[in-house]
């Protein structure tokens, strides 16, 4: 597995414990996706409404350009992340979580 997180995060969740939960949503919903033949907005938009319920807020799910998998946008306690989630890997693989530092 590549590199999960980058620093760690303050107050909620630990940025460690948020990417896995992260990482589990996604791979949960490509599964459900790929099993009833559903299309990329179905995807995000299920994504979207699992992370939104964890409290996440300013969710944003786009197909990554460097590999085949997606870039997860979202904000929790007040600081913005980005995960990259790989779902061609044998067993997915959250390549990284980045946390961007509050403006």
């Amino acid at each position: 597995m590549c590199s999960k997180v980058s620093q760690e995060g303050s107050g909620g969740f630990s940025a460690s414990v948020l990417a896995e939960r992260v990482y589990e949503v996604v791979r949960e919903a490509y599964l459900k996706c790929v099993a009833e033949g559903r299309d990329d907005g179905w995807f995000a938009g299920y994504v979207e409404a699992i992370l939104r319920g964890m409290g996440l807020e300013d969710v944003e799910i786009s197909a990554a350009e460097i590999f085949d998998g997606y870039r997860i946008h979202f904000k929790h306690d007040g600081r913005k992340y980005i995960a990259f989630v790989d779902v061609t890997a044998e067993d997915f693989e959250l390549c990284e979580i980045l946390i961007e530092k509050p403006l």
